[in-house]
């Protein structure tokens, strides 16, 4: 029966009914055109943890959907996600980064995730000054928080 299933979705995908996210997790056409670039990015990222051997661990503007911080100038197509550090192989579909120092990672949402700390950093490093939120401050000590503008 799956492999019926999985033949089903490939046909609605070829005619446009459907659109594949990652092998076998596929969305409605109309649905997916109908969302925002927020939602198909979280939707992204669902979809690759629900077809990944082990959790990944979202970073930059992913781990910004989760941490709920705004990002300036859109949201990417693909999840971001620090790379194993036991693989030197990329999953497709996936933007993977390979820092200098590895980050804390943490838990939102049943996604694990760089820390609200670690991702503000990221995207201050990563990101022109004026595509980062004013919002997102760090103490000294290290403590972030969020505080509206």
């Amino acid at each position: 029966m799956r492999g019926e299933q999985t033949r089903s979705l490939e046909t609605g995908a070829g005619r446009g009914l459907f659109i594949r996210l990652r092998p076998g997790v596929y969305a409605v056409a109309t649905e997916w055109r109908a969302a925002t670039a927020l939602e198909r990015h979280r939707a992204a990222m669902e979809a690759l943890q629900a077809t990944s051997v082990r959790k990944p661990v979202f970073s930059y503007e992913s781990a910004a959907t989760l941490h709920g911080i705004p990002v300036i100038g859109g949201w990417p197509v693909t999840p971001h996600i620090i790379a194993p550090e036991t693989s030197r192989r990329t999953p497709r579909g996936v933007v993977a980064h390979r820092p200098r120092r590895r980050p804390e990672i943490g838990e939102v949402d049943r996604f694990h995730t760089t820390t609200l700390r670690d991702t503000a950093i990221a995207l201050a490093a990563s990101r022109s000054l004026a595509a980062v939120p004013p919002s997102t401050t760090c103490s000294p000590q290290d403590a972030c928080e969020m505080t509206s503008p």
